[in-house]
């Protein structure tokens, strides 16, 4: 069976009026392919751009000789010289065209007259009283036979939005609310999603589904000048459309055919973690993406699947990942060099180099992806998309018919590609006959380089400045106390926890302020409730009327949580604790406890009593010294005394004896 796709291409400017072109041809819809009992259905807006009335039109289609290579097939596209014309068909149109007017016009052409399955450069050449007025260009590929080994597709999705979210709940400026709006970015993009081939594979940032799920519950959105807030009420505005956007992720994740992963939490720079003295928190962050991803979409996710943040990885990071259990990298084009000496386009999955074992990565062709770039940015999206797709087509028919082979394509975290264009290619290779969808699991595991193992290409990579780990640290160690002790304050933890991370991802690697921010909002959280934790006062007295006693002193919690602590006291040799000086008690919110310590004193005085508070970890909340005053006499001394003053008494009371005479 004869298959057909027509794709259309016009130099950027030559979609709309030129000053060199009276007229101007544009794409707005086209069959994907075509055969002998298929014709090509082609619909175009013709635009008069002049101040004359165009009359006596007529539109010619050219097949021009077909084009052999990559290379070929750019330039047969890009050159305004026409090439040999192997068959014409000419189309008359009939009307005239008011001055600033346009028309729409559909074409239904048969072709015939092809024997060769190749990707054939199309002119079509619209005529005013036989005088070219405007021109459209387009391959077409034209296929002998149906594919009977397809290009296997992956195309890869990866949701991202910048972290926006203050340590004070604030959404921050930003672009989230036009991105989900209807219309934007994120809107356009799970549109293309369910549009496109399936399966596909969908990268979702835990960063994007913190935000929607605050923005849908109401918000407070930061002001121009940064001063202040305004309130988002739940329901109404961006509110509004969190929500709605939330529900599409859901239905987009709930589909058969789609493979989710989700980045690792807070979307961090791994490398700047490996080389920061924070590998520690690689793991953390990975198993904590998962989770978000996993209970907010409903749906699992692939563990073993992963797309590190903005594709920064470097090979000691790969061993990392492979010891983590990461079988398979998605990554931007140009991180894995492809295999020398090529004749065709390089394979979709290189063979990186890690230990304990070889990782693989899913590689998307770099002239591909820059290429799409380019077209993406021109208008009209069908004539971008249909050129992207025809790319894709050349790279099939390098060597049709070929096993294991197939073509890579990731739509990054930065998408340059305008909405309109992600959706219009996505139904191009969705309807294209030499296209397998398949995951990038799946493409892994069947498309195979052949070539041994390569190191990631060296670049610059983001890192953090030295002490920054041992801040982080700091402020971690701040919030494993606050757990030890603080009960019952799960939300305020989680926060913590929340913005302990951030401190670490990829928005903090970029603007160290930023990080900072989050790790003094935990430490400031921590110290704002455990100083709400009061001791005895400074210098209360105590007294102690026989050599045991008991010092009595009150310990009060004015947060709003229970409160567990280790109260220790300390002193000097001449008191000791009969029971042990330490207690571990738990204070309930906004109240205070009585707490006693029996003690036995050796002589009388003054002596300095410490009370020391901590938490179960160990960290010191809070410090007092109260003064114990021991008025007990000692009955050894007092019997000695006794005894010496008797003694002396005795001895000074002979002289009154009478004296017996010589």
């Amino acid at each position: 069976m004869l298959l057909l796709l027509v794709l259309v291409l016009a130099p950027p400017s030559a979609a709309h009026a030129q000053a060199s072109n009276p007229a101007a041809l544009v794409l707005l819809r086209e069959s994907v392919w075509a055969g002998p009992d298929r014709p090509l259905d082609l619909r175009l807006r013709l635009e008069n751009t002049t101040d004359e009335r165009l009359g006596d039109l007529s539109i010619t289609l050219s097949v021009e000789t077909p084009t052999r290579s990559r290379a070929e097939y750019d330039q047969a596209m890009s050159s305004p010289q026409p090439r040999i014309a192997v068959v014409s068909f000419p189309h008359p149109i009939p009307g005239s065209i008011a001055p600033g007017a346009s028309r729409r016009i559909e074409i239904r052409q048969p072709l015939t007259g092809l024997s060769e399955s190749a990707l054939y450069p199309v002119r079509l050449d619209l005529f005013s009283s036989l005088t070219p007025v405007a021109t459209l260009r387009t391959p077409m590929v034209y296929l002998v036979q149906t594919p009977k080994l397809p290009l296997q597709l992956t195309v890869t999705w990866v949701l991202w939005e910048p972290l926006q979210l203050l340590p004070s709940g604030v959404l921050g400026p930003g672009p989230i609310a036009a991105d989900i709006a209807p219309g934007g970015r994120i809107e356009q993009t799970l549109e293309a999603i369910r549009s496109g081939p399936l399966p596909a594979d969908v990268a979702v940032s835990p960063v994007l589904l913190d935000e929607l799920q605050m923005m849908s519950r109401g918000y407070r959105a930061a002001t121009a000048s940064g001063t202040g807030s305004t309130p988002v009420r739940v329901g109404t505005g961006s509110a509004a459309d969190a929500a709605r956007v939330l529900d599409e992720l859901r239905s987009v994740a709930a589909d058969k055919g789609v493979q989710i992963t989700a980045l690792p939490f807070a979307d961090p720079s791994l490398p700047a973690l490996l080389h920061g003295g924070l590998s520690a928190e690689i793991q953390p962050l990975m198993q904590r993406g998962d989770q978000e991803v996993a209970r907010v979409l409903g749906q699992p996710v692939t563990a073993s699947l992963m797309r590190p943040p903005f594709s920064e990885v470097d090979t000691p990071t790969m061993g990392r990942l492979a010891r983590l259990g990461v079988s398979t990298v998605v990554l931007d084009p140009d991180v894995a060099p492809p295999p020398p000496d090529l004749t065709f386009s390089p394979p979709p999955v290189a063979n990186l180099a890690a230990f304990p074992h070889p990782v693989n990565a899913i590689a998307p062709d770099p002239l591909l992806a820059q290429d799409m770039t380019t077209w993406a940015a021109q208008d009209p999206a069908v004539l971008a998309a249909q050129l992207a797709a025809g790319e894709i087509a050349t790279i099939y028919l390098e060597t049709p018919g070929t096993p294991h082979r197939g073509v890579a394509v990731v739509f990054p975290e930065r998408t340059p590609e305008a909405g309109r264009f992600l959706q219009a290619f996505a139904q191009a290779v969705h309807r294209a006959p030499w296209l397998t969808p398949a995951t990038a699991s799946t493409v892994a595991g069947d498309v195979r380089s052949g070539q041994p193992p390569v190191h990631v290409r060296p670049r610059a990579l983001h890192s953090f400045p030295a002490g920054y780990a041992s801040r982080y640290r700091a402020a971690r160690n701040s919030l494993l106390q606050f757990e030890s002790s603080v009960l019952n304050a799960a939300a305020l933890d989680a926060r913590m926890r929340t913005d302990l991370y951030y401190s670490i991802g990829g928005s903090a690697v970029r603007d160290v302020p930023t990080g900072e921010s989050f790790m003094t909002a935990v430490t400031s959280s921590v110290q704002h409730v455990l100083g709400k934790v009061r001791p005895p006062p400074a210098g209360a007295p105590v007294t102690l009327t026989s050599r045991s006693g008991t010092i009595p002193f009150t310990v009060a919690n004015d947060s709003i949580y229970p409160i567990r602590m280790v109260v220790r006291l300390i002193a000097s040799s001449q008191l000791t604790f009969l029971h042990g000086n330490r207690q571990t008690v738990t204070i309930q919110p906004r109240a205070s406890r009585l707490l006693s310590f029996t003690v036995q004193t050796r002589t009388t005085g003054r002596f300095p009593v410490s009370v020391q508070l901590y938490t179960p970890a160990g960290l010191q909340i809070t410090e007092s010294q109260m003064i114990v005053r021991s008025t007990a006499y000692n009955r050894v001394a007092l019997v000695v005394t006794l005894g010496a003053a008797l003694f002396l008494m005795a001895w000074w009371g002979r002289r009154f004896l009478p004296r017996r005479t010589s």
